[in-house]
């Protein structure tokens, strides 16, 4: 099979190809397409490689971060302004992979991968992308249920949140590094014993990382023991976990329920 490889450095031009072209896929670090290019996957006939700085930097944007959708994760682990995400940029892969794993390819990333789009959800990112010829900003939860759409993110925008509480947890079969079985990331503002602020996660849990908006509800307000079950209880009401090689999806369902009481717990 051969395949086609544009390179640009006007993210535009490289927008145009996606919209018109239902085979081509952009160039990143290549993680996770030239695996499937070697599986053989037949729908990836056309690469786009676009060499834009802009795309590759980190910028503070007053409180904001922004963070190109070509950063790798070894770059966000290395970034003073972005500690809240040291911690998930870590748990992806070993070195070599994460000095070639980008956040725009892991916002694609297919269970059980996609690690940093989980605590990416849990602080309340934006999506900059391009859609056909127009730039576009969306909440990342909006952008990730438009699955089918062909866009060319930008970059994320990160607000700020250096006063409120983070906490990511990885389960994993083997290795702390490995693919995971759930992630789960968390955003609380947690004061005399009232959640103001409470924003949930979980990755691998579902076909893609997703809020926990049920949960987020039923704990926010006065904090107590009653409400920390009702709110585990609601990600079975809420969530259709899935099941694969590495866990079935009861499995999964009661991870995330042990690790979700153990984080708020905590807070009491």
């Amino acid at each position: 099979m051969s395949i086609d490889i544009t390179r640009t450095k006007d993210p535009s031009t490289a927008a145009q190809i996606l919209s018109q072209d239902r085979t081509a896929y952009i160039l990143g670090g290549g993680t996770g397409l030239m695996r499937r290019i070697h599986e053989g996957d037949q729908n990836v006939r056309h690469l786009v490689r676009i060499n834009n700085l802009e795309m590759s930097e980190i910028v503070r944007l007053g409180t904001a971060i922004r963070i190109g959708s070509q950063v790798t994760m070894t770059q966000i682990m290395k970034d003073p302004y972005l500690l809240v995400l040291h911690t998930a940029a870590a748990s992806v892969g070993a070195p070599a992979l994460r000095n070639m794993a980008t956040v725009g390819g892991n916002l694609f990333s297919q269970p059980p991968y996609g690690d940093i789009t989980t605590a990416l959800l849990s602080l309340e990112a934006q999506v900059v992308f391009m859609n056909g010829n127009r730039q576009e900003q969306q909440a990342l939860d909006a952008f990730l249920k438009q699955t089918g759409a062909r866009r060319l993110v930008l970059a994320i925008e990160l607000p700020n949140s250096s006063n409120k509480t983070f906490v990511y947890h990885k389960m994993t079969r083997t290795h702390p590094r490995g693919a995971s079985l759930i992630t789960l990331a968390a955003t609380f503002k947690y004061s005399a014993g009232r959640l103001s602020h409470c924003r949930i996660a979980f990755g691998g849990l579902a076909g893609r990382p997703l809020r926990a908006f049920s949960a987020e509800r039923v704990l926010t307000g006065s904090l107590t023991v009653a409400k920390i079950d009702a709110a585990c209880a609601s990600l079975k009401q809420s969530i259709e976990p899935y099941s694969d090689a590495l866990a079935s999806g009861w499995y999964r369902m009661e991870m995330a329920q042990l690790h979700l009481r153990r984080v708020i717990t905590k807070l009491i």
